[in-house]
């Protein structure tokens, strides 16, 4: 918050000045008409009128890099911003963000196991799938062996094929994520489908799906048809 006597012309230059910093990620100017527009949005009434004048300061709201979201990190910078010149006060809420990055830590050590679990179901289901249609086949396998066929001729089908089915799965999954982010974009969870939208963070997981789903299901296959090609043909049955 800005002392009431800070100069207007000083406002870009100490804009800059804060996103020119190392631990900032945005720097927001608000002024005095603005701040009293929010809040009587918020409270639903014109305190302005009914106080004779806006009491409430011009500010600067900054967004910090994920970096320093620390408590630790943040009393130092505290400490930096309210030594500026023009600053009257710097305000945030100390035992609420630890509180908020307490909770986002263990979210995320929650949503790993989740995520490993499922991916461990995802990968058996498909091997299972995989392993069936091979072993419906086992007979052609055991018959392009007896005409000479090399095991490189006879896995080279089922692998495109494997392929051809995971990209097509992997291509599914990321519409129907698609469709839930821009479902979600106006509802409860709309903060953070707009963080995933706008820091572009949905590219590299639709990449980690398409190169999961391909490369599970090449492995799979692989392997599978392998298992085939070295059985004996009393084995078959």
């Amino acid at each position: 918050m800005l002392d009431d006597d800070f100069p207007e012309n000083e406002v870009i230059k100490s804009k800059k000045l804060l996103q020119g910093k190392r631990f900032t990620q945005e720097v927001i100017f608000v002024s005095k008409n603005e701040a009293a527009a929010e809040h009587m949005e918020t409270l639903g009434e014109d305190f302005v009128e009914f106080l004779g004048e806006n009491p409430l300061p011009a500010s600067f709201r900054v967004h910090l890099q994920p970096n320093y979201t620390e408590p630790d990190s943040l009393d130092w910078i505290v400490a930096q911003l309210q030594s500026n010149i023009g600053v009257r006060e710097v305000v945030y809420q100390p035992d609420l963000f630890a509180s908020v990055v307490s909770n986002i830590s263990k979210v995320t050590i929650g949503l790993a196991i989740l995520m490993a679990f499922l991916l461990f179901i995802s990968v058996a289901l498909i091997n299972n799938t995989i392993r069936l249609a091979v072993f419906s086949k086992r007979f052609i396998i055991k018959s392009m062996q007896l005409v000479g066929a090399t095991a490189g001729f006879i896995r080279r089908p089922f692998i495109w094929t494997g392929i051809g089915i995971g990209l097509f799965s992997s291509i599914l999954a990321i519409g129907i994520i698609s469709g839930l982010l821009y479902v979600s974009r106006d509802g409860e969870l709309s903060s953070i489908t707009q963080i995933i939208v706008e820091k572009n963070y949905y590219i590299p997981m639709f990449g980690l799906i398409l190169v999961m789903g391909v490369l599970i299901s090449w492995v799979s296959t692989h392997f599978a048809v392998s298992k085939f090609i070295r059985l004996r043909q009393d084995q078959l049955y």
